[in-house]
């Protein structure tokens, strides 16, 4: 086997390895992305569905228990903002006290957007909103800051990257000290296969070199016929077959023993003619 041949093999033995694990490290990755997404969510949706319960304003003195997923910190952690419209669209009342980086007209202009654009569940940036009727005559609109979360999902894919992208240059570098062992097997069977060749060749000369002294000893005594003749015609056969054997080996040795080369091939073909 040359070592074009055997470089070929370790590139296919590589990218076979490395296709596989880019794909099963991007399956997890991908599936961490989104469980991640879908808990973050699902987080931000039920304290939106919470404040809304509360009429835009979370209790300032809550019963135990009364926050059920939420803990009784949460009142003083959110930072959220609300806004009650009435069916004529004015301004019922607004809650802008639990958030200091959003002012009142900031508050009213983005509780309009969120009207505006008929999504019951939305976001703006950091600021995530849900829409909800509290009666027939007024109108809910809840937003709620998500920094906190959108960061922490940032941090995570972030990690994942980090930790992913160095993990899979180690198992590269380690694949291409496996790959050598690993098509040593097809290298020895290449090389078994050419000296089997090679002693098939010198074994089968010896009864073909019998058979042909034997046809022409026949045909001395008795004259040459048509048995003869097709048994010397496939004696010359098996002849042939066995130089085009030991030349392919020869071929291959030679080639494992010299590297490329540049020729001259229009010499090549003069010479030749």
């Amino acid at each position: 086997m040359s070592k074009n041949a055997i470089n070929k093999l370790r590139l296919k033995f590589i990218g076979i390895f490395m296709g596989v694990l880019i794909a099963i490290i991007g399956l997890f990755s991908v599936s961490i992305h989104i469980i991640n997404q879908y808990n973050r969510n699902r987080v931000i949706n039920a304290a939106l569905s919470y404040i809304v319960d509360q009429n835009g304003e979370i209790n300032k003195n809550p019963k135990a228990g009364s926050f059920d997923d939420f803990s009784t910190e949460f009142h003083y952690s959110a930072r959220y903002f609300s806004v009650t419209y009435n069916k004529d669209g004015s301004i019922a009342r607004s809650t802008t006290s639990h958030i200091a980086a959003v002012s009142r007209s900031q508050a009213y202009n983005l509780a309009r957007k969120a009207l505006r654009s008929g999504d019951e569940t939305g976001h703006y940036g950091v600021y995530y909103y849900k829409v909800a009727k509290l009666s027939k005559k007024q109108t809910l609109v809840v937003f709620l800051d998500c920094t906190t979360q959108i960061e922490s999902s940032k941090n995570l894919t972030m990690t994942i990257i980090m930790v992913t992208l160095p993990g899979i240059l180690l198992v590269f570098v380690c694949a291409l000290a496996i790959s050598k062992r690993a098509v040593r097997p097809e290298i020895e069977n290449a090389e078994r296969q050419n000296l089997f060749i090679t002693n098939a060749s010198h074994e089968l000369k010896t009864p073909l070199a019998v058979i042909r002294a034997n046809m022409e000893v026949e045909e001395m005594i008795n004259g040459e016929d048509e048995w003869t003749k097709s048994t010397m015609n496939q004696v010359e056969r098996m002849n042939g077959l066995i130089q085009n054997l030991v030349m392919i080996a020869k071929a291959q040795e030679q080639e494992n023993r010299e590297g490329d080369a540049i020729i001259n091939v229009s010499t090549l073909i003069n010479e030749s003619i």
